[in-house]
Order: structure tokens, then sequence, then C-alpha cells
């Protein structure tokens, strides 16, 4: 029973942590604006189709169309998130919370526990798991709404403990165990901070190399880290194949990249206070915001940490672990300062590791300074060798710590009722397939009118959303739509961009209605004009409603197609305006049909296109047609879409960059369109081959070291 008490303390003081939101949960949700603006929504939509026996592999409601299951924040195959299907979401989110952060301070109780003296290592492990679950660095995220990060963080404790152990005992059980911890931390939702923990794990082998002069441990690491990937293959396949064709792989510069980097003097400052720069919606510190640059992990353990390391010193004590975790301590300082550096670390890792080509705001990497100084302070307490001094610095530690994560336990009312209701109903009442279009900054108001992701849990489509993961083809036709030459991105890196009402694409998406705010970014100036009727106007919630009379219905049949020889110049070609989307489709000249004879049909017009089921994964039509022609939709291309013609699989194409598009022979035809998600399912065997692998490891042990 010993061995869980300080688990059961952890649970306690977590759940006191939690308390005031423990106590709201029927009636409010935490504020932080991640969870309000769409990770709540993807929640709500998932389990809707779940309930109606449907997994939804992909979310026609935003951006056009985009891929659901394969989107990290989604990460549906992660067992924690099962809690959001199996409890109410505002308990289950903090569940969830609670869950990851007694899993960080258990696992930084257990990495201490190993490393510190068997005879003094409680306190100052337990304290160390205090210091590293309640820093700024975690709990400044339940603020912004940050939950994936403080899961995925909440893993690198335990998952550096497994190393050590392959390290130093070296069972193929070890092995097997670190190999499920990483798989799990890689399913948990942010892969930044996975690819961190795996930086981790190369300076732990790197120093067993140089200290014990030995390399046997690489072959064990090499093996966990196979296993780990291998196990989350059923989400990383889907995952990466998405983010590969998303907008992250647009080209950046290193101004964008090192955007948020700490100089040092505000890194000095955070070091010792707690709010240098005001409490968060008074924040007045460098950009981007608060928590980008809370890591605060108390007064006392940077005190503990200097005089443990000066009496270790004078002492003649080993300094192995000191100058581990303090390289790691400093790395993540150096990094994190990006371009205020004297000597640039983070660009030479940017110049050298691809990885980083994707990777913005330099200050994540204060999980290195929160994770180093939480190990170093367990090893400075280890010295302090009267026992009520320890418990003395623990409890002055925990009682300033645990006050300041709970500022940022806030709780407001349920998304759904911030919402205007009024607005819904009326989308809601239209029965046309249509989509609508917040053409503004998603970071301004009326944005609480209807979120925008909310569009898809109250059934309504909408031409743009709130995700960092857009799909770029999607992206680039906006842009190219507009007349741009330059990309949106990343002034528009969580949106898709601002559609110009002149522009085609606000009639081929088949946006028919337009959301603006009152008093900025409103072409119309709440006036109708030939094609935006002016609807309606709440100046309290300062948003008006037009209707576009031009709208484009979400299919319909085009006589002819226009190839090109190049994706470039297809898209130079809808730059300049010279495809009409009402009378042919842009496409790749090696797609073109060879079926019946070229479509080319004066009498088109004659034709129909009927929806007559639409769920997120599958689409029937009836189509007649007086000659052969194309369907031209408004619907997302992406790699899993098929399609039937009769219950005879046919060729479905890219049409006009980024959209479904078939060729449809005379006559009248039922029309299956639907969602496969190979990757996943590839992914899926991947996993439960490693799975096997896994288990075998499991039952086998090698000696000793």
């Amino acid at each position: 029973m010993k061995r869980w008490i300080p688990y059961l303390l952890y649970a306690g003081i977590f759940f006191l942590l939690l308390l005031p939101a423990f106590l709201h949960h029927e009636i409010q949700l935490l504020s932080g604006d991640d969870i309000r603006h769409f990770s709540y929504f993807y929640r709500q939509f998932f389990n809707q189709w779940l309930y109606k026996g449907v997994i939804a592999w992909w979310n026609p409601y935003a951006f056009g169309g985009v891929p659901f299951a394969a989107n990290p924040i989604t990460n549906m195959w992660y067992p924690v998130n099962w809690l959001y299907v199996l409890f109410p979401l505002p308990f289950a989110y903090i569940y969830f919370l609670w869950f990851h952060l007694v899993l960080g301070a258990s696992g930084m109780y257990i990495l201490l526990r190993f490393i510190l003296p068997k005879n003094n290592s409680f306190i100052p492990a337990f304290s160390g798991g205090l210091v590293f679950s309640l820093s700024g660095f975690m709990s400044a995220r339940i603020f912004a709404g940050h939950i994936e990060i403080i899961a995925t963080a909440s893993y690198m404790p335990l998952i550096m403990y497994l190393f050590f152990r392959i390290a130093t005992i070296g069972t193929w059980r070890s092995v097997g165990i670190a190999g499920i911890a990483l798989g799990l931390q890689l399913s948990s939702g942010y892969l930044t901070l996975s690819f961190f923990t795996f930086i981790l794990v190369g300076m732990l082998g790197l120093w067993f190399a140089i200290c014990k002069r030995t390399v046997r441990h690489v072959i064990p690491f090499c093996l966990s880290i196979f296993c780990g990937f291998g196990l989350s293959a059923v989400l990383l396949f889907p995952t990466l194949e998405f983010l590969l064709s998303g907008i992250r792989i647009f080209s950046r510069t290193y101004a964008w990249a090192s955007a948020g980097s700490v100089p040092f003097i505000s890194f000095l400052l955070q070091l010792v206070r707690p709010f240098p720069y005001g409490k968060p919606f008074q924040y007045a510190g460098p950009p981007p915001n608060f928590h980008e640059h809370a890591f605060y992990f108390g007064g006392v353990p940077i005190g503990v940490i200097c005089v443990g390391f000066i009496c270790a010193f004078f002492k003649k004590k080993p300094l192995r672990y000191w100058m581990l975790f303090f390289v790691i301590f400093l790395f993540g300082i150096w990094m994190s300062m990006g371009n205020y550096a004297a000597v640039d670390l983070l660009k030479f890792f940017w110049n050298t590791v691809p990885f980083y080509k994707m990777l913005r705001i330099p200050t994540r990497h204060l999980i290195f300074v929160v994770f180093g100084a939480s190990v170093l302070f367990g090893l400075g307490l280890s010295l302090v060798k009267h026992r009520i001094v320890q418990i003395i610095l623990s409890v002055v530690i925990a009682i300033d710590l645990f006050f300041y994560a709970q500022t940022f336990i806030q709780t407001r009312e349920l998304p759904e009722q911030e919402h205007d209701g009024a607005l819904v109903a009326f989308f809601q009442q239209d029965k046309d397939l249509f989509r609508i279009l917040p053409n503004y900054s998603c970071s301004i108001e009326p944005r609480s009118v209807l979120k925008f992701d909310e569009p898809a849990v109250n059934g309504i489509f909408s031409a743009t959303g709130y995700d960092p993961t857009m799909y770029r083809p999607y992206y680039d036709f906006i842009d190219a739509s507009n007349g741009s030459r330059e990309p949106g991105f990343p002034n528009n890196d969580i949106q898709a961009p601002y559609v110009h009402p002149d522009s085609p694409a606000m009639n081929f998406l088949n946006i028919k209605y337009v959301l603006t705010p009152t008093y900025a970014e409103d072409p119309f100036h709440g006036k109708s004009t030939e094609q935006f009727v002016f609807l309606k106007e709440d100046a309290g919630r300062r948003y008006r409603v037009y209707e576009n009379k031009n709208y484009a219905p979400r299919f319909f049949l085009v006589p002819t197609v226009t190839p090109f020889d190049t994706y470039a110049n297809l898209v130079a070609a809808i730059r300049e305006g010279t495809i009409d989307f009402r009378k042919t489709i842009g496409i790749l000249a090696k797609d073109i049909w060879t079926g019946n004879g070229s479509p080319d049909c004066a009498s088109v017009d004659e034709g129909k296109v009927d929806v007559l089921s639409y769920t997120p994964n599958e689409i029937i039509l009836r189509v007649t047609t007086p000659c052969d022609a194309y369907i031209s939709s408004s619907e997302i291309m992406y790699p899993g879409w098929e399609a039937t013609i009769d219950g005879k699989k046919t060729k479905i194409v890219t049409g006009n960059m980024a959209f479904r598009t078939i060729p449809i022979a005379q006559g009248e035809h039922m029309i299956r369109l639907y969602f496969v998600p190979y990757m996943a399912y590839i992914g899926g065997g991947v996993s439960l081959v490693t799975f096997c692998v896994i288990l075998f490891f499991l039952t086998r042990t090698i000696p000793n070291r």
C-alpha cells in the first residue's frame, strides 16, 4: 500500500486544483480558447455521428470538406480520448486534464526515485513531480486550452525513466514498455512535443555513451522508438498524410519560425516571478501571449538547485546526472531565445533539421527548462539531510505552485449558450444544400455568434473553419481565385483566406450566406448590391448577414473541360480569371476522360443532379444528363475518395485544383461517392503487428547489465 501513497497524493492535489471546474461542469466549461473554439466542437461532431453508428472519417462541414479522423486534434485512437464519448464533455475535459497532470507528476516521481539515492529520495522525488506538473508550462496551458500539449508533455518524464531502465537494466520487457509509452505519447495529439521527447532520448543516449563508454544501449533504444512509431501507426499514417498535404508545407522564412522568441531579460524575470508582465488577461510582455512564455516553477526550487549544485561540487559528489539535466535546462533556454541569442542555435536547427521548418513559437522549448529544472531540484533537495527541512521546503513549494496554477482554472458558460440561437435557426430552416462564410478574422467578434467550427454540430456547412491543419489545395484555390500572387499564409494560418466579394470562388464554393462584422471588414457596408442582398443586422452582437444570389449548386453539370499540362499553369489560369467555373472545369491533361467521347454538350443545362443522401463518409446522387458531361463539385478531393456509377466503380479526378470531378455518360445514373481511409487501415495493420512484437518483448528477458 505504501508504494501507492505518492500517486494517491498527486490524485488528491490535482483534484483540489481542478475542483472549481468539477463543481460547475454541468453548466460551464473550462475557459481555454482552443477548447471553446474548436476542440469542443470536434468532440461533439465525433460523438453525434458515433451515436448514429457512423465513424466520421471525414468532416464535410468545414473548409469544403477535410479529413476528420486524420486530424491530430481528433486523435480518436488515443485511449484517454474515449472519455469524451463516455462522459459529458465538460466533465470529460476536466478528467482528461486531471489524468495527465497526475501522469506527469507521477512520471517525474518515478524518474527521480530511479536516479536518486534510495535512502533519501521520497520527498525530493515527490516534490519534483509537483514542480513539473504545476509549472507554468503545464498549468498556463489549461487557461489557453492547449490540452494536447499537456497530454503529450505528461509522458516525457515516464519515457525518460523507461529509457534509463533500458540503458541500465537492459531487459526486453523495458524495451516493450517504453515502446508502449512512446506509442501513447505519439497518439496523444501534439507531435512537436513527441519530437522534443526524441531529442531528450538522444541526449540521454549520448550521455550514456560518453559517461559509460558504451553504445550497447543504442539498439534497444532504436527498437523502442520503432515500437512506439509502429504502435501509433493507425493514427500517425493518416495524420502525416494530412499534414504533408496541408498548409504547414508552405515555404516559410526563419522570421516566421523565430517569432515569439523570449529575450534573456524576460526569461530571467519569468524565472523568478510568476507574473512579471501581468496575469493572462492583462499580459503586457513579449509576444505572442502569456501562456507561450509561462514556465514559472517557483523561487524555492531555483535556490535549491543553485545551492545543491555548489554543495555537490565542493563535496565532490558525482555530477554526471547534474550535468545531463543542466544541459537539458540550458538547451531549453537557448532554443527558446531564438533570434535573441548571441549564437542562434534555433537557426542552426532550422537550417539542418527538416522538422524544424514546420515548427513555430520557439518558447515551446521551455518544456526542456521545466523538465531539467524539476530533476535538478530533486537532485538538490536530496542533498538536504534533515527530513524536516525537506518537508518544509516541499510544503512551501507546493503552496506557491498550487495557488499559481489555480489562477488558470477558470470556467465560462457552455459554447452553445454563447451563440446566436436565432441565427443558427435561420440557417437550419433553409433546406437547400449551401455553405456559409464568416468572412472575417476568427480572433475578433462576432466570432462568438457562431464559432468557426460550430456549424458542423448544427448541420451547417461552412467554407472556412478554425484549424491550423488545413488542406493546402483548398487554401491555394481561394488565393488563386482572389487573384493573389502571394499566399495568404502565414497571415491566415488557422483559417481559410478571406474570399473577395468579386472572386469566382464566392459562387463556386456554394456560399449562399456571408457574415461580416458591423464595424470592420464589411465590403458591403450594410447595403444590398446586385449580387449580395442585405438580410439582417444585430448591432448588439456586431454582425450582418448577406445572401449571395449567384451561388452555385454543390454539384452541377458542365459540358467541357479545360486541360492543362502542369498544375502551375492551372493555378495561373484561375488566378487570371480565364476559367468560367459554370461552363468548364480546369483539370490536368493526364486526367481527361477517355470514355464514350469528348464531353461537349450545348444542352447540358437541361441535366439535373439531385442529392439523395449526404453523410460525412458517403454521398448519393441521382444524375440525369442529355449527353456525356462532367459533374463539377465544390467538394474537396482527397486520397481515399472513390465513386461508383450504377454500382460500378468509376474514375474520380481532381478538378479546379482541389475538387471532386466525375465524368458521366448520357442518361440517368445513380452515383455513390464514399471515403475509404486507406492510410488508417494500413496503419492499423502496422499497429497490430507492432503490438504482437511488443507482446513478444514483454515475455522475453535478457541478463541484467
